[in-house]
């Protein structure tokens, strides 16, 4: 007991790395859960992979999905949760193996993360119970075990840690906080785009419930430095997303409508939507998980504001967000939806369950001092209704998300992630000139009587040359974007769409060489650049105000063991 009380921290991630393995145990034994997504998660992350082995940090566009055509998804999607899936697969060789870390590392790291958090009012054994219960959270491990929304699960690793820094700036100085919130809140940029909307609105109604009048502005003033530097951090990938969003499928009517439209995915739609189509879309399960995860910390907030003392928190800026978060994700909320366009690129209100669950298990820290009182007292039975609904939600989580899944067998995993490197991806991430029917012809330059030598077709560049003939308009086996450039015998030219979607290049009768290659804009290498540089101010200032403020505990401990003597 000396040693665990000594080392308490230690043990204390001990025990959340334990508990995150034995959630991630069923996958080891059975397999990768299959999700809608899962194809196009692991193709990204294929992309990158490719990218780094040929020196490319942050590929522009992915040259093997869609039989060779390419894919921009990429450009769209935000990358962080892919370099960690690729790193982990460097290290052990194969994508099951990689998952398996992967998915290990974000359970670890949201307990860690809500932890932490719930340490700013609440003692140490308190607090890993709330990590422990929102590791296990239904809609924590749905993300992953059911919907297989696997950027969307990493997200909800990082967002905490937000909420951990935005709550240290608004309590008590210290500029490590500011740049640890940049930190976070860069990254939760750069891993979800939907939690990113939803983690901004949400820090947001936190940061006002918080924000106390003393220093007011000053806290204020390091909240938004943070939220500037999070954005100048992960600008390289969302500013080139908002200046192209026009030219992917994405944003199409096709994919804001029908099964993706909020007005059919708000938590408790049984409400308007018929029951054929509620049933048929499984949305009664989000109202389920939505049920679970109440009962898994009510009781415990009941106990701790009835029997709340005046020195304990009064978390009011927790109850603001958990009561916003259960608003905004019912129909109640629907004129906010209609008149917030960001809003409605989250597309499903359900995904607020995310924040409901990490904010709620703050009061099941809140209620721990009560209910383990209770079990020494006349009132042990309502210690033990408490502790019942948390296992019951362990229960559920286990019986209801877990044990249903659908695990596809590590051999056959591997098997299928090695096809989709060329295989046709989702629609929705081809450019609005991209069609199937390309599919039907996949010879790469496609010329009427000339002969073609193809000289190098590698990720981001292809060199050929043709025979003297007829002069026409080549067909490239490969789908059109603006930032392809051709050159024609060493002269500029201007590219085009085909009717499919892919390139058309003219030439003229002579014999040929052609090179094309992809080349961002000068805008967007301006903004990687500075993007790049505010990683820099980053890591520099977390060093620098790192230092500061551990001479200045140690300074503080040593001042006061001189007192004590």
């Amino acid at each position: 007991m000396d040693f665990i009380q000594k080392h308490k921290l230690l043990f204390i991630l001990t025990v959340l790395f334990i508990v995150s393995g034995l959630m991630i145990l069923p996958i080891y034994l059975s397999g990768i859960p299959n999700g809608n997504d899962l194809p196009q998660h692991y193709q990204f992350a294929l992309t990158f992979k490719q990218g780094l082995q040929n020196g490319i940090l942050y590929p522009s566009w992915a040259a093997t999905p869609n039989f060779g055509f390419g894919d921009i998804g990429i450009r769209f999607y935000p990358p962080f949760s892919y370099y960690v899936l690729v790193f982990f697969e460097a290290i052990l060789g194969n994508w099951f193996y990689a998952s398996v870390a992967a998915f290990w590392f974000w359970f670890f790291l949201s307990g860690i993360g809500i932890y932490f958090w719930s340490r700013e009012w609440f003692g140490e054994n308190a607090s890993l119970l709330a990590a422990v219960v929102y590791i296990f959270a239904p809609y924590h491990v749905n993300q992953i075990y059911n919907a297989f929304t696997y950027a969307e699960f990493a997200s909800a690793s990082i967002l905490p840690f937000c909420f951990l820094f935005v709550t240290r700036i608004c309590r008590r100085e210290g500029m490590i906080n500011t740049v640890g919130l940049a930190f976070c809140y860069g990254l939760l940029l750069l891993t979800h785009l939907p939690m990113a909307v939803i983690g901004s609105l949400a820090l947001g109604v936190y940061s006002l419930a918080l924000l106390e009048k003393t220093n007011y502005f000053k806290k204020l003033l390091n909240l938004t430095v943070s939220v500037f530097f999070g954005l100048l951090a992960s600008s390289f990938y969302w500013f080139r997303m908002v200046s192209e969003l026009s030219f992917v499928n994405h944003a199409t009517e096709e994919f804001t409508s029908g099964a993706y439209d909020f007005h059919k995915n708000f938590v408790g739609a049984f409400l308007y939507l018929p029951f054929a189509e509620y049933d048929d879309r499984t949305l009664w399960f989000c109202d389920l998980m939505l049920f679970i995860t109440l009962a898994l910390f009510i009781p415990s907030a009941i106990l701790y504001y009835r029997n709340r003392q005046e020195k304990q928190p009064k978390l009011f800026s927790v109850v603001a967000l958990l009561a916003f978060a259960i608003f905004i994700s019912t129909p109640l909320s629907l004129p906010i939806w209609e008149n917030l366009e960001p809003l409605q690129k989250v597309q499903f209100p359900w995904r607020w369950l995310a924040v409901i669950s990490m904010s709620g298990v703050i009061f099941v820290a809140a209620g721990y001092e009560t209910f383990i009182s209770y079990f020494q007292s006349e009132k042990r039975p309502v210690a033990i209704l408490t502790i019942g609904l948390i296992f019951a939600g362990f229960v559920f989580t286990v019986t209801q998300v877990i044990k249903p899944a659908s695990f596809i067998p590590q051999d056959q995993f591997n098997e299928s992630i090695a096809k989709l490197e060329s295989k046709d991806s989702y629609p929705c991430w081809w450019a609005i000139w991209s069609k199937s029917e390309a599919f039907k012809e996949k010879t790469k330059v496609l010329a009427k009587d000339r002969q073609i030598e193809i000289q190098d077709w590698n990720l981001q560049e292809k060199r050929f040359q043709i025979s003297a003939g007829e002069a026409q308009n080549l067909r490239l086996a490969l789908f059109y974007y603006p930032y392809w450039k051709a050159t024609v015998n060493e002269k500029m030219i201007e590219l085009k769409p085909a009717a499919d979607g892919t390139i058309l290049l003219p030439i003229e009768n002579e014999k040929t060489d052609v090179r094309v290659w992809f080349e961002e804009p000068a805008k967007i290498k301006n903004i990687t650049l500075l993007s790049m540089f505010s990683w820099f101010i980053l890591f520099l200032s977390a060093l620098i105000f790192g230092f500061r403020e551990r001479n200045k505990k140690r300074n503080l401990s040593s001042q006061s063991a001189l007192k004590s003597l």
